[in-house]
């Protein structure tokens, strides 16, 4: 198993290089009011990739996670590049990250990953071949 990076410090920062926030001030049906903060989307798309060597295998990524830090098991996934659809930047994705690319692209869908506190929506493809 591959030793995780070490964290030496952390700290709140108003805003980061990828990640805007804003404050959303609700009132709900019943009268409550509260105020919500949640992360917004770069706006260029996201997606992650569902690869099928063949009909009974996955290929996923082992990858360092820092918010739980440790390595976890996962798909294939990342922000689209400017101009790039979901199938061309899912076969990018799936050459930087497992050294494959697919012959046969299907966008199967759009999740919201994390609506509760993110707009950013995320378009699964399937891969083959």
């Amino acid at each position: 198993m591959r030793t995780p990076p070490r964290i030496l410090a952390t700290r709140p920062l108003p805003s980061s290089r990828f990640l805007r926030a804003e404050q959303v001030d609700l009132q709900f049906s019943n009268g409550q009011q509260r105020s919500f903060e949640r992360l917004l989307s770069s706006g260029l798309g996201a997606v992650i990739v569902v690869p099928l060597r063949d009909e009974d295998t996955a290929l996923l990524v082992r990858e360092y996670a820092v918010g739980v830090d440790r390595y976890e098991l996962g798909l294939v996934k990342g922000r689209l590049d400017r101009d790039e659809i979901a199938v061309q930047g899912a076969n990018r994705e799936l050459k930087e990250e497992i050294g494959y690319g697919a012959r046969e692209l299907h966008v199967l869908g759009t999740l919201a990953v994390s609506p509760g506190y993110m707009t950013a929506l995320t378009q699964v493809v399937l891969a083959r071949e």
